[in-house]
């Protein structure tokens, strides 16, 4: 394998990947190099059951370090296949010989497991009589609220068939998301017994459901037309049925919605800081199972301990056999108006685990605090609450002195003495309700443009989506960031989001359930699929860069903003 594209005045640098790094037997995994430098590529320690695929991409990226201005451009190869024997595999380092140099780059560790087992669905006696027949395969038929089920096609026939046309996918109704699995389209043909009869068979589209609900649900059956040469049956297969259980109503106060199994980690970038400094504290979810529908942890924060903002969230998920399996990264500002040695609490979630049929709570360890005392920070505020009372004491001071004790005449309870005192009073209280009113009237307007804004955002992405749809030029990391973009402000100006800030997609999924988008909800979790696959290196081509542009202008055309 060879990276042709020259790069100049860049530190050398090398990555390998591999995703995902929990997989089955026989399941489509990607290996994907990245490197700053140009030349051979090599990848050291592959196991001898690998089997590549027919699937090769290269592309290129550029990324800029915005402290220094440095643009340094990235080019990556990536590599399809399966592996066939169970076991756990250390793959790496990747080696890219440039010139008379090498540079390598570290190991990854990938976890090759038994195919899942797959439930037969329901066969008729006249399924039997065919030349072929198709049932749906799935590998529960009962599972949690929450809980992925694995679901393929297969197909059995008397005759040695050479390919498929016309298939139409199974599909639940009411389906919250879908994922396929299968990396190749073309057939794969073996020879077995069922039902005590030979047959040839395959299985095909193999895809990860996430349904939503609860109780029972059909996967409607899949057609196809099956060739024998340029002779075909058609078929049309059983269908197949999943309940789906609720779960249990004791969840913990900390429960983020996962179901599978998770971790979690917590690091500060430092522990020792100064009164009224900020620090950053990164909150890391992991695990397997629906980790792209959960919601952010609950912190357990002491008094004094601000959060600026909402959190930056950074997801690396794939999609396997056993479910959505990566890490969601939670990154916070936090502020200490505090000082001294204060104890952090440990971040807690807690998921419903399959195997115990439980919940589960996970935490991170305290960590102590050391705030140092500013003495600027402590003065400003004693300054004020000084000056607070400085105010009180002179107008104390000043009614007193009104008052003269020898005098047998005073004006104080009188029609002249509330005519001096109330209409001042009064004016200056209908003054700062007036101001007030402007005030709120000056921000309800600001936030009006700011959501107005998001709306020409959308519009401007959408424009330039186009732009690169067209040019030869561009790069597919540049098309797909510019359509996620524009559907994240199209979204935010749907929802009337007024801060200055960035929806993620998990927003707009909870957003589009409460107002039973069911159907809209599939055409944007699509998008941001597509989106997230070409962060994986895999290479789109123009038919899927057109559908998925498509498919934006229609979303964009239905929100009607």
């Amino acid at each position: 394998m060879s990276l042709s594209p020259i790069t100049f005045g860049q530190n050398p640098k090398v990555t390998l990947s591999i995703s995902p790094t929990n997989a089955e037997i026989g399941e489509t995994i990607i290996i994907t190099v990245k490197t700053s430098v140009r030349g051979e590529v090599e990848i050291d320690n592959l196991p001898s059951s690998f089997v590549y695929s027919y699937n090769v991409g290269s592309g290129s990226e550029q990324s800029m370090d915005h402290n220094t201005g440095v643009v340094t451009t990235y080019y990556y190869m990536s590599q399809t296949g399966v592996i066939s024997k169970p076991g756990k595999y250390t793959i790496g380092p990747a080696f890219v010989k440039s010139g008379s140099k090498t540079y390598s780059s570290g190991k990854v560790t990938i976890t090759i497991g038994q195919q899942v087992a797959m439930n037969v669905g329901t066969v008729s006696s006249q399924q039997l009589k065919d030349p072929a027949l198709g049932i749906i395969q799935v590998s529960k038929t009962s599972i949690y609220e929450g809980e992925p089920v694995l679901a393929e096609a297969k197909v059995y026939a008397k005759y040695e068939p050479t390919d498929i046309e016309g298939y139409r996918p199974y599909a639940i109704k009411g389906a919250l998301e879908t994922h396929s699995l299968q990396g190749d389209k073309r057939i794969a043909v073996v020879e077995e017994r069922f039902k005590g009869n030979r047959y040839f068979s395959f299985e095909y589209d193999k895809q990860l459901i996430f349904p939503s609900g609860t109780g029972n649900f059909q996967i409607d059956p899949f057609r196809m037309n099956l060739l024998r040469g340029y002779q075909g049956f058609p078929i049309v297969s059983s269908a197949s049925m999943v309940t789906i259980k609720p779960l249990p109503s004791n969840a913990p106060a900390d429960f983020i919605g996962a179901v599978g199994e998770f971790s979690i980690s917590r690091e500060l970038d430092t522990t020792k800081i100064k009164q009224g400094d900020v620090f950053k504290m990164l909150v890391t979810i992991s695990g397997t199972g629906n980790i792209q529908n959960t919601i952010k942890p609950i912190l357990s924060l002491p008094k004094g301990f601000i959060v600026y903002g909402d959190p930056v969230v950074t997801e690396n998920i794939a999609y396997t056999s056993r479910g959505a399996q990566g890490t969601i990264l939670y990154e916070y500002n936090i502020q200490v108006t505090r000082h001294g040695n204060i104890t952090l609490p440990g971040t807690s979630i807690a998921y419903f685990d399959l195997s115990t049929e439980k919940y589960v709570q996970v935490s991170t360890s305290d960590e102590l605090m050391i705030i140092e005392k500013d003495a600027n920070y402590i003065v400003a505020e004693n300054s004020e609450n000084k000056q607070n009372t400085e105010e009180i004491s002179t107008q104390q001071v000043s009614l007193r002195t009104q008052q003269n004790p020898a005098s047998t005449s005073t004006i104080y309870g009188t029609i002249g003495f509330w005519s001096g005192v109330g209409l001042p009073m009064f004016g200056g209280l209908f003054f700062l309700l007036l101001k007030r009113k402007n005030e709120h009237d000056s921000e309800e307007i600001e936030a009006k443009q700011n959501v107005k804004r998001k709306v020409i955002e959308s519009q401007r992405e959408l424009t330039l989506c186009k732009t690169l749809l067209n040019s030869t030029e561009a790069s597919n990391d540049a098309f797909f960031s510019s359509v996620e973009i524009a559907l994240k402000r199209a979204f935010e100006g749907k929802m009337n989001l007024q801060e200055d800030r960035i929806l993620n997609k998990n927003e707009i999924y909870q957003f589009l359930r409460s107002e039973n988008e069911t159907r809209l909800l599939e055409e944007v979790q699509q998008i941001f699929t597509s989106c997230e696959n070409s962060r994986f290196g895999l290479i789109a081509s123009d038919d899927s860069r057109q559908q998925t542009f498509d498919a934006l202008n229609s979303v964009l055309n239905r929100l009607k903003i």
